[in-house]
């Protein structure tokens, strides 16, 4: 099984990071929630993440076997951050 995970770096948005996970057997494409279950760690802060693949039952494979594929979270630039004021904030002081 191959797992390709486009594009493979991620900046960090302080939100969970959910990837385009392409998974293919030879030249089988095989399909989320169909042939197996997506599960991902460590996707929010900067670093390494993780997306695993889970066989499903009827997808061929082996039930619940697994397979990985790394892909990176990289620091944000604060010069690319963008602030918003809005006027509607009311400070009680």
């Amino acid at each position: 099984v191959t797992i390709v995970i486009n594009p493979d770096s991620y900046t960090y948005t302080g939100e969970e990071i959910v990837p385009t996970v392409i998974v293919k057997d030879g030249s089988r494409y095989l399909y989320a929630d169909e042939d197996y279950t997506l599960k991902l760690t460590n996707n929010v802060n900067a670093g390494t993440a993780t997306a695993t693949i889970v066989a499903k039952e009827g997808s061929g494979y082996k039930t619940g076997s697994t397979a990985s594929k790394d892909f990176t979270i990289t620091p944000a630039n604060a010069e690319d951050v963008k602030v918003i004021w809005k006027d509607t904030v009311k400070f009680d002081y």
